[in-house]
């Protein structure tokens, strides 16, 4: 089982890849958006403080590299990590 500090580690080196990596990403999110690895938390830029200096910089960079993947197996959690990228 997992402590809440390795799970916070977790969803975030995921949101840190998700520009970089986007397809790797998709395919380890959790398809029940659990509170780990699901959409909620890996596509919703969950950085502590000030480690992501310029957070509309990074939300611009996923969503153009979440746009590249054309795996359709990955087409619906992509549009729900799109979707919660644009929430304000």
């Amino acid at each position: 089982m997992l402590d809440n500090g390795n799970s916070e580690d977790l969803g975030i080196g995921l949101a840190y890849a998700l520009p970089k990596n986007p397809k790797a990403v998709l395919k380890a999110i959790d398809p029940d958006n659990g509170p780990v690895l699901g959409v909620s938390r890996v596509c919703s830029a969950p950085f502590v403080e000030d480690t992501v200096k310029d957070i509309p910089a990074y939300i611009k960079r996923a969503r153009a590299a979440l746009t590249k993947v054309r795996d359709p197996a990955l087409q619906d959690i992509k549009k729900a990590c799109l979707a919660e990228l644009a929430k304000p």
